[in-house]
């Protein structure tokens, strides 16, 4: 007897019910992620408050913390991490598991890129990396510091082969300052804060819903030293980013337009 074809051994469903015998964390983990996002669509979309353009931002943070992040945004190593993306982004294969709209906007990578070479930090951490366009930029920006090291916690999309597609674009030699755990973030990120104790920088890309971006962002902010930066991705059509930045009075904050998708993302800087 034949299974119906949303249940063939390379769907989803059939996939997700392998994982309840061998795998029954990561079966309700994935469960779980699934029906907060279907929830986190039914809700209302909200507007952005202000909104601004990335060059408006490297003007704001030089003004008011005096970085020059154009300096570091023109650097040799900068330009040759985006054209090895930009590359093998444009050579993707159609049939890989990740949907072009989770990987990373240009502006936000090259951004995170800036932030760590003006930042020098010990310790970042990413959530969420799918082909690691994001992950390849900060671990560029490391290699250039001479100092620091990258943890990134991600769940591989549900398919055959799933970790195999996490992180593929990021060049083997850089590799060296990055750990990955694979899983969601609910169960890695309080042990991985509890280790390392303080946070230099923390970029937020996993699952945009309000519950989950409050959650790690309240999570984060006590381990996030002074002067710290908090990034996320993906803060439109919700509430979370804002309402996270009115109750915490920092340094800086903004949000900012990404130029190839129709997204934007916020940045805070922790008061000294």
């Amino acid at each position: 007897m034949s299974l119906p074809a949303f249940m063939n051994r390379a769907s989803k469903p059939y996939l997700l019910l392998g994982l309840l015998c061998m795998q029954p964390v990561e079966f309700w983990d994935r469960l779980r992620t699934f029906l907060e996002g279907r929830y986190e669509r039914m809700r209302p979309e909200r507007g952005l408050h202000q909104p601004i353009q990335v060059e408006t931002l490297t003007t704001l943070l030089r003004q008011v913390v005096g970085w020059d992040l154009e300096g570091a945004l023109q650097e040799t190593a900068m330009r040759q991490i985006e054209r090895h993306v930009r590359l093998l982004t444009s050579s993707s294969n159609a049939n890989r598991p990740f949907d072009p709209l989770h990987s990373a906007d240009i502006t936000l990578a090259s951004f995170c890129y800036a932030v760590c070479r003006t930042l020098s930090p010990n310790t970042v951490i990413e959530t969420g990396v799918a082909y690691g366009l994001t992950t390849s930029f900060v671990l560029q920006a490391l290699t250039q510091n001479q100092r620091g090291r990258l943890w990134s916690i991600d769940l591989p999309p549900l398919c055959p082969t799933p970790d195999q597609s996490v992180g593929l674009f990021v060049p083997q030699e850089l590799r060296t300052n990055w750990h990955l755990q694979r899983g969601v973030t609910r169960r890695h990120l309080p042990g991985l804060l509890s280790r390392l104790r303080t946070v230099d920088l923390f970029i937020h890309d996993s699952l945009h819903t309000r519950s989950n971006m409050t959650w790690e962002f309240e999570t984060v902010w006590p381990h996030l030293r002074p002067g710290g930066v908090l990034i996320a991705d993906d803060v439109q059509g919700q509430s979370a980013f804002e309402e996270f930045v009115a109750g915490k009075k920092p340094l800086f904050s903004a949000i900012v337009i990404e130029e190839n998708k129709d997204a934007a993302f916020g940045v805070v800087l922790k008061s000294p």
